[in-house]
């Protein structure tokens, strides 16, 4: 799917339609420091060999997340919940 590089929504700070620039946000990668993964990686240490995992399963769709900016009063505030099975990208 191909995003313009600006669409006019509404803006709740304005309380109008305002023109809003649009930016892709990148999904970001679980961080080594949870708990989860120090829990595994204690699990790894020594001997013991692997942890059995659940098979993975491949998603249907995947969540895109697209931040917009109100080029009036600059306030930023995501669009939730857009799902897409193709590659998103905004036209330059």
């Amino acid at each position: 799917m191909i995003y313009p590089k600006k669409m006019t929504t509404f803006c709740p700070k304005c309380k109008t339609h305002t023109p809003h620039t649009l930016k892709l946000l990148k999904s970001g990668r679980m961080s080594e420091m949870t708990e989860h993964n120090r829990k595994y990686a204690r699990i790894l240490k020594g001997f013991g060999g692997k942890r059995k995992g659940v098979k993975p399963r491949r998603k249907a769709r995947k969540n895109i997340g697209i931040l917009l900016t109100c080029t009036k009063c600059e306030r930023k505030r995501p669009i939730e919940g857009h799902k897409t099975k193709k590659a998103l990208e905004v036209s330059k």
